[in-house]
């Protein structure tokens, strides 16, 4: 292991270059626990050149502001992916973190998803595309949020619906096309069962109300004799607005 020693600041500079690329090769070998170890011995490195009493204690050169801020912000986002269980630790890193800190993109980048994900604003997390990323090591832990996002959307959809078809769930889960629709509804083992005409009805249990899911009972909606004479079952209005009105009360419930 090795021994942080603060009467050298040469030193600890080559320390912490070292414990970063660690901290980067564990995450390109997927080795999380590793990743974090790596990141808790490089706190009292970075502790030590914030600044005290108005001067810097350690100046930092440019680059060892970015490769902090991008470690900084990686370890944000593994406590972020780690949540519930660890938003209390995510919040006293934050804390820690100077105003100037939090506007740089590899940490504002993790702060606006954890508001996106406190508001529910699902679809703003998976329209998030990896090309927005600033960094290529942030793509697992998007991808296991993005996976969170989007297995919660569904529970929500087989909560809210008695049906939906294969066009109106592959928008509202955000996929690419319908068989990548298929393929998710496979590997998740949901059993949702697709129709031939292109109808997905979900499980018994799943599409009573309440049942199968986190969320509280939904309440039905209806029309009055006037509106739904003017939106007739059948129609594209008719069927937009259920669905609208439908999913923003699962949304409204998840809030």
């Amino acid at each position: 292991m090795i021994e942080f020693k603060s009467g050298s600041t040469e030193e600890s500079s080559v320390t912490a270059e070292i414990l970063e690329c660690g901290a980067l090769l564990s995450l390109r070998a997927g080795d999380l626990a590793s990743f974090e170890r790596h990141a808790v011995m490089l706190d009292p490195i970075y502790s030590s050149r914030r600044a005290s009493f108005g001067k810097a204690a350690e100046p930092e050169t440019p680059s060892q502001v970015s490769s902090r801020q991008l470690l900084q912000g990686l370890y944000l986002m593994h406590l972020l992916v780690a949540t519930p269980a660890r938003l209390g630790d995510f919040h006293s890193v934050l804390e820690r973190l100077s105003q100037l800190d939090r506007t740089a993109p590899t940490i504002a980048f993790t702060l606006a998803l954890e508001s996106h994900l406190s508001e529910g604003s699902y679809n703003r997390i998976l329209k998030t595309s990896t090309s927005s990323l600033p960094s290529p090591f942030f793509s697992p832990f998007m991808a296991s949020i993005v996976g969170s996002v989007r297995d919660d959307i569904a529970q929500c959809a087989a909560s809210a619906y008695p049906s939906l078809t294969v066009a109106a769930a592959q928008k509202m889960l955000m996929l690419e096309s319908p068989d990548a629709l298929k393929a998710y509804i496979n590997d998740k083992q949901l059993g949702w069962h697709v129709s031939r005409t292109g109808v997905i009805t979900f499980p018994e249990e799943e599409s009573n109300v309440g049942g199968g899911s986190h969320l509280p009972p939904t309440t039905p909606i209806s029309l009055t004799p006037e509106a739904a004479a003017a939106l007739r079952p059948g129609t594209d209005a008719y069927s937009l607005m259920s669905e609208v009105i439908g999913f923003a009360t699962s949304i409204e419930r998840i809030i």
